[in-house]
């Protein structure tokens, strides 16, 4: 069920980034530090919305495992993500 969660936050990235990339006109889109920090916590509100929506909280309370971490796991994913993005970017030479 964890696991889910890293996969969610994926799609909600990807889908980010190709909404901003078709809104600016097709350009490549890398956040920056405040950018990064931003996403991180729209990640962890969509996530812990997500999590409630899904009525998943009683199942991790029953697994001890507390209301934040589904939202920190989400954080976590778009931020490395976002790094990643960011060293893919620098190694090609593609400038943000």
């Amino acid at each position: 069920m964890i696991g889910a969660y890293p996969r969610r936050a994926l799609l909600l990235w990807v889908a980010l980034h190709v909404f901003l990339a078709l809104a600016s006109g097709g350009g490549f889109i890398a956040f920056g530090t405040r950018g990064t920090l931003v996403l991180a916590m729209i990640g962890a509100a969509v996530g812990y919305a997500d999590t409630s929506r899904r009525h998943e909280f009683g199942l991790l309370g029953n697994l001890g495992i507390s209301k934040a971490v589904p939202s920190a796991i989400w954080a976590a994913t778009m931020v490395v993500l976002e790094i990643v993005l960011r060293i893919a970017a620098a190694t090609l030479g593609v400038a943000s």
